[in-house]
């Protein structure tokens, strides 16, 4: 009989002691701070409101003519630290070769990331990698 006293003591003590450990975390770390809810920051535009403008400012940037941009809606992302909707693209585009804007034949696919305001909805950067790169080259970036 005294062994389950002192069982559930313990258990009363362990749950008691968690409890203390779980608020002085939350309380002093800044877990659950503004930093992590943070109201000040506007985001009135959606992740996929600026397809079209991340599309045109793709075809400006690349070199060459354009042939195809292709997205899935499961490449795109909220980035919270930087306030920007971040889409991925692929696209493939014949290159521009010679002084005169002449295009080569042979296509080159690259990704693309592109990063817009979630508050004003205007592209902030386009970053560009050939297929077989593992880097990001940033291309364009608004001041």
């Amino acid at each position: 009989m005294k062994k389950t006293w002192v069982a559930v003591v313990a258990g009363i003590a362990l749950v008691a002691l968690t409890s203390v450990v779980t608020f002085f975390v939350i309380g002093f770390t800044g877990f659950d701070s503004e930093e992590y809810h943070d109201v000040s920051v506007s985001r009135r535009y959606n992740i996929f409101d600026g397809y079209s403008l991340c599309e045109a400012a793709l075809k400006k940037t690349i070199s060459g003519q354009v042939q195809n941009v292709v997205s899935d809606d499961r490449a795109a992302k909220y980035d919270r630290i930087s306030n920007t909707n971040q889409m991925f693209f692929e696209a493939s585009y014949l290159p521009e070769v010679g002084l005169f804007g002449a295009v080569s034949k042979i296509e080159k696919r690259l990704y693309a990331r592109c990063d817009v305001s979630a508050e004003t909805n205007v592209v902030e950067a386009i970053s560009l990698r050939e297929v077989d790169e593992e880097i990001f080259s940033e291309v364009h970036k608004q001041p």
